[in-house]
């Protein structure tokens, strides 16, 4: 009977081990994943802009500042409004997330949506409330997912387009 107990301990204090092991190297598995996350949303943006570089060199600029002051409130306000809109679906899901929180990670989310494809943002909205402020990703997804769904369907019958 001793044994057993013995064996239990040493299997026991092997799958500890094995444990402390892959969590040491999914911080540095993690970490390259942003690191290449950002990289890939920067790549592409940057593949636009030289893509369209002969266009944007071509262009006669004549910059208005007060329009684009207005244009700049105007971006603000609507991000305002979409973190606010997140921040009432998340909560009506059970995740207490203040307004400051939202916007930021609405904001950074946003980044990635210069990357093809749909999913990026709500994916980076998921991965940053649960990293930043402790939200499931299955509590924080599904907000992002409606709000997402809710924008393409007001856009489409607003603009006519998606």
């Amino acid at each position: 009977m001793m044994r057993n107990h013995l064996d239990d301990t040493v299997l026991g204090q092997q799958l500890k081990e094995a444990e402390s092991f892959l969590r040491r190297r999914k911080k540095p598995l993690m970490r390259m994943l942003q690191i290449g996350t950002i990289l890939l949303v920067f790549g592409f943006i940057l593949h636009a802009l030289y893509s369209s570089w002969n266009e944007i060199t071509d262009y006669a600029w004549e910059i208005r500042y007060g329009v684009l002051a207005v244009s700049f409130m105007i971006s603000i306000l609507s991000a305002s409004f979409s973190a606010y809109l997140l921040k009432l679906i998340a909560a009506r899901l059970g995740a207490n997330l203040t307004f400051r929180t939202t916007f930021r990670l609405f904001y950074l989310s946003q980044l990635a949506r210069y990357i093809p494809g749909m999913l990026w943002g709500i994916l980076g909205w998921a991965y940053l409330a649960e990293r930043e402020a402790g939200v499931r990703k299955t509590s924080s997804a599904l907000p992002g997912g409606v709000w997402s769904s809710s924008l393409r369907a007001h856009n489409t019958v607003l603009g006519g387009r998606e």
